[in-house]
């Protein structure tokens, strides 16, 4: 929201800046006169050979430095060695931090107590399970330097992309340890009592939000929302919780900021009565808006080209809603002279951050820092708007009071007109009902009837049916055993189990709630349990795997029966002969129109490969009900055998 105002500001700032680093020359830094933080990034020194090791670099000579200088830095990834020196004046051992905003990974060098290289890591591409400070999303390393000695600090850096649109920029800056606690305690506290503000006038206005459904309420809520997350993850807690480490502090800051004005403007609208009072400028900022989603997108793409455009809108609509609210002031409108208000001290919070960030004013006034004079500002401002949502809560209520006391006598001298009529009415409709429903629970009774009578003769059709069949079979296995020419005696058997496929048809059909179809999962499990019953597999073990996902009707439950039951006898005949074991999986799924049937196993295949060219009467069979289905049929034969039917799926009212 404001930070695109102050990336702006801060830019210039850093742009006419630049020109006094220039010519700077390292300098050995006292501790002794840090009491609070210091920016040393005019005092370091670096080299961009990635090459050296820690050795290397302490013998380096003087010459192999130069003035550090972060614009400097080469665009992409690069590696580079940083320098600086300290001295300690004092008796005691000075605990120090050293600190920074930029740089992906940072491998700190310094000489401990013991004279000993101790090495500490940083850096945003840092997991932040082993980040030691875990207050905000800055790089800090921790350092201590012997009584009346000096010290080099030697960092080794990596640095992917600059980041130069840093809402909390840090320097490369020392702060003596002691210091460092308080100042990080106190902006705890600080930032705890801030969202805690924030948090309560947020469920504050949710509920009256649910109350009274104005939209108002809602985008007010969720401008405080949009503020409170850009401040929890500004202090590194969203980035902590959902990621691993801050390469995408930066970005999500950028986009949560960018939903916070969206928010923050939508409320503005409502407050002023754009779209009532100032219809041009409503037109532009609806299409300010709408186009703001391919900017939050267009954030991960190029980030500086989305802050920059960013903010040049967040300015421009600033100065139009800080307008129209004082010309709404001027006319003496209530409302708006606190939202007035609101919006000066939110400004003079950025403009005091601003200051402080460029080095303009003190880092700390009054003993608080950039960022908290933001949240202050923030505070007030919402604590003002939140006052002036009361104000227009009374004068709709006294608005509602109005209305209801006037519908009130219009509801009462209408009232007594309304009872009478609706006597009336109330005594034609129980006789019409009472007709009606004595009339329906006949015919209901009658329809119950014939269902009933329906569902009688078909089951018995079906039981007849299936006796016929069963009756069938078994003058058939009477016959196979009068029969003593085996191929006589196995086309029999074939017959007979074709026509116990059919036959099980009718019995699920005699079994189900069903009389038009059937579930032809447990059809094919029955099947292929009777099949595997009555063959001989001489101690193979054959798997099937069956999966249906649908009933079936009856005219394609018979034939798709009747395929199953060749493929499967074909299997276990001829599949898995010089095999121990095998698989046979068997597939039916459909959608609205459509269904298809897949059976596959993994035995020898056919001998001949051309499915065209076998004479077998299975096949036939398969081919010639699959044509009955209105199906087509394709067969495979690599490394086992395939069938798959697709064909169109008949429903029940067909």
């Amino acid at each position: 929201m404001s930070c695109k105002l102050k990336i702006i500001i801060l830019a210039l700032f850093s742009f006419f800046g630049s020109f006094q680093l220039l010519g700077q020359n390292k300098d050995v830094i006292s501790i002794n006169t840090i009491s609070t933080g210091r920016s040393i990034e005019k005092s370091v020194v670096y080299t961009m050979d990635e090459n050296y090791d820690l050795e290397e670099i302490i013998h380096l000579p003087d010459t192999a430095f130069k003035a550090y200088r972060y614009e400097d830095l080469p665009e992409g990834t690069s590696y580079f060695w940083i320098k600086v020196e300290f001295e300690n004046l004092e008796d005691d051992l000075a605990p120090m931090i050293l600190g920074t905003s930029k740089f992906d990974s940072i491998t700190a060098y310094y000489k401990n107590e013991l004279g000993f290289w101790e090495k500490q890591y940083a850096g945003r591409e840092l997991l932040n399970s082993n980040r030691k400070h875990t207050f905000d999303a800055n790089n800090y390393i921790y350092f201590e330097i012997n009584g009346h000695s000096r010290a080099w600090v030697y960092l080794k850096i990596k640095n992917s992309f600059k980041i130069t649109y840093q809402y909390s920029p840090l320097p490369i800056t020392v702060f003596h340890f002691d210091y460092f606690q308080e100042y990080e305690n106190a902006q705890k506290a600080f930032t705890y009592f801030f969202l805690g503000a924030i948090l309560l006038m947020t469920l504050y206005n949710l509920i009256l939000f649910l109350q009274l459904r104005t939209r108002i309420y809602l985008y007010y809520v969720l401008n405080n929302l949009g503020i409170f997350l850009f401040v929890l993850s500004q202090r590194g807690g969203l980035t902590r919780a959902f990621f691993d480490n801050m390469q995408n502090h930066e970005y999500i800051l950028l986009v949560l900021g960018n939903l916070a004005f969206v928010f923050y403007v939508l409320f503005c609208k409502e407050i002023l009565q754009f779209s009532k009072l100032r219809p041009k400028w409503n037109r532009v900022l609806n299409i300010i808006l709408i186009s703001y989603p391919f900017l939050l997108v267009f954030v991960w793409v190029d980030p500086m080209i989305a802050a920059s455009i960013g903010g040049v809108i967040a300015i421009s609509v600033y100065t139009w809603i800080l307008v129209a609210t004082f010309q709404a002031a001027s006319r003496g409108q209530t409302e708006a002279k606190f939202f007035l208000f609101g919006n000066l001290f939110y400004y003079f919070g950025i403009i005091i951050s601003i200051l402080q960030s460029s080095n303009i004013f003190p880092t700390e006034i009054l003993g608080l820092s950039a960022i908290n004079y933001v949240e202050i500002g923030t505070i007030i401002q919402l604590t003002l708007f939140s006052l002036t949502l009361g104000y227009r809560i009374n004068i709709m209520q006294e608005e509602i009071a109005k209305k209801e006391l006037e519908q009130k006598n219009m509801l009462e001298k209408e009232e007594h007109k309304r009872i009478k009529l609706i006597e009336e009415k109330n005594i034609e409709l129980e006789k019409k009902v009472l007709e009606r429903t004595m009339d329906i629970a006949s015919k209901n009774k009658q329809l119950r009837s014939a269902i009933q009578e329906k569902e009688i003769l078909l089951k018995e059709i079906h039981h007849r049916v299936k006796n016929n069949l069963q009756l069938t079979s078994s003058l058939l296995n009477l016959q196979s055993k009068q029969v003593k020419d085996e191929n006589t005696k196995m086309a029999l058997k074939e017959g007979q189990a074709r026509i116990k496929s059919m036959s099980l048809v009718h019995q699920k059909l005699y079994q189900s709630e069903s009389l038009s179809e059937i579930p032809f999962e447990e059809y094919l499990e029955q099947l292929t349990a009777n099949i595997k019953h009555s063959s001989n597999f001489d101690g193979k073990e054959i798997e099937i795997k069956i999966h249906a996902d649908k009933t079936l009707a009856i005219d394609q439950a018979i034939p798709l029966g009747i395929i199953c039951n060749e493929l499967i006898t074909n299997s276990f005949k001829y599949a898995f002969e010089g095999k121990e074991n095998g698989l046979i999986e068997i597939n039916f799924v459909t959608d609205d129109e459509n269904a298809e049937f897949t059976y596959k196993d993994n035995g020898v295949g056919l001998k001949d490969k051309d499915p065209e060219r076998t004479n077998s009467l299975g096949l036939n069979l398969v081919q010639m009900l699959s044509r009955q289905l209105h199906g087509e049929l394709q067969i495979e034969s690599n490394g086992g055998l395939s069938f798959q039917i697709k064909f169109p799926l008949q429903t029940n009212n067909n």
